[in-house]
């Protein structure tokens, strides 16, 4: 993998490249449980219920940390539709398989009831998801360092337009992220050959930053958005159609 490292500090090409070994690593727990459930094999009479879409599996990783997967359609629907379209990829152009990924780093200094508001707002973003069909799947994982990261799987970039267009996605955004996070990450792009592909094609990567705003009120939230090419660098903005890819 190359970038344009003229655009790109170190420390941000670090983070580039560890925040898609996360993503990496989330979908290929969500293709195994998808296989598991098919064969039988999920053990879902283990954990004494079926399986409630609203709720997801919370279970561990290999080396401790808390991961949930949320299938807002159950198993079966989001197995054929990831797993089984023909050349495993959607058929229909509009219905390519787009992905969002979130990473944030949580503030030193969060007062003591933010923690709970923001998980509080994540459910209610849980919920609101099912009002989306072509929602599939809402994913979230520790990272090593403690914080958390979010893996979304949509049908259609218009989905992803629809989803930020929501009352409760514009108050978690403008009200609660700059209490809870001190940077933001959030990287967008397609899985062209659905979810057996071995590379995420990133079309772009949105970066917040919030700590020069957490002092001084008066001053701005730095923000960032670039747009990738296929050849790792970046492109102009009536470019974003083409993609930066992140193979396994």
């Amino acid at each position: 993998m190359a970038a344009d490292e003229t655009h790109l500090s170190p420390q941000c090409l670090d983070n580039l490249n560890q925040d898609f070994q996360h993503l990496h690593e989330m979908k290929s727990f969500l293709m195994e449980e998808l296989t598991s459930y098919q064969k039988g094999t999920l053990g879902l009479g283990k954990l004494g219920r079926t399986y409630d879409s609203r709720k997801g599996l919370i279970r561990n990783l290999a080396d401790g940390r808390k991961i949930r997967t949320l299938l807002l359609h159950g198993h079966e629907y989001t197995y054929n539709t990831l797993m089984l379209s023909p050349n495993n990829s959607p058929a229909v152009k509009d219905t390519q398989l787009w992905f969002v990924g979130f990473f944030g780093e949580q503030r030193k200094d969060t007062h003591e009831e933010i923690p709970m508001m923001v998980w509080n707002m994540s459910r209610d973003l849980d919920e609101e998801c099912h009002e989306f069909p072509s929602m599939l799947a809402v994913c979230f994982a520790e990272t090593c360092e403690g914080n958390w990261y979010n893996l979304v799987l949509m049908l259609g970039e218009k989905t992803l337009g629809h989803w930020h267009s929501s009352r409760l996605h514009r108050f978690a955004v403008r009200d609660l992220a700059p209490r809870y996070y001190s940077q933001v990450r959030i990287h967008v792009g397609q899985l062209p050959q659905g979810i057996t592909e071995s590379t995420f094609h990133l079309s772009r990567s949105i970066y917040l930053d919030y700590t020069a705003y957490q002092k001084d009120k008066e001053d701005s939230i730095a923000r960032s958005v670039k747009h990738w090419n296929k050849d790792g660098g970046f492109a102009d903005k009536m470019a974003s159609t083409k993609f930066f890819t992140f193979a396994n």
